[in-house]
């Protein structure tokens, strides 16, 4: 999906949330880097669920570092890809905290 958004260019908001177990299950950083100078407007937020005690960047599960403002602020769509919990997590994020304009699409992994 990101390729062909690089490929195919646009100017909307891609926000990525990359979320591992352990940071020694991280891959295609390189790749992930490169998508900030090929999509304009794009981000990515590595999140590590147990960190090590050397990791340096954010920790915990995906919906505690959603930006709600953006969030409230623009519709958007929603993929994500994940192992049950994840995808179970997020689904319950956005019903509790009543995130409106939005369409969720998922694919559980795992």
């Amino acid at each position: 999906m990101l390729d062909d958004l690089a490929h195919k260019g646009g100017d909307q908001k891609v926000h990525l949330y990359y979320g591992v177990t352990n940071a020694r299950d991280l891959c295609e950083l390189d790749r992930l880097g490169s998508y900030a100078q090929r999509i304009a407007n794009f981000a990515c937020d590595i999140v590590v669920t147990n960190p090590s005690d050397g990791w340096q960047g954010r920790t915990g599960l995906i919906p505690e570092h959603f930006d709600r403002g953006m969030i409230e602020s623009n519709p958007f769509d929603m993929y994500v890809c994940g192992p049950p919990p994840m995808v179970d997590a997020i689904r319950a994020w956005l019903a509790r905290e009543g995130v409106g304009d939005h369409r969720l699409y998922y694919e559980i992994r795992g």
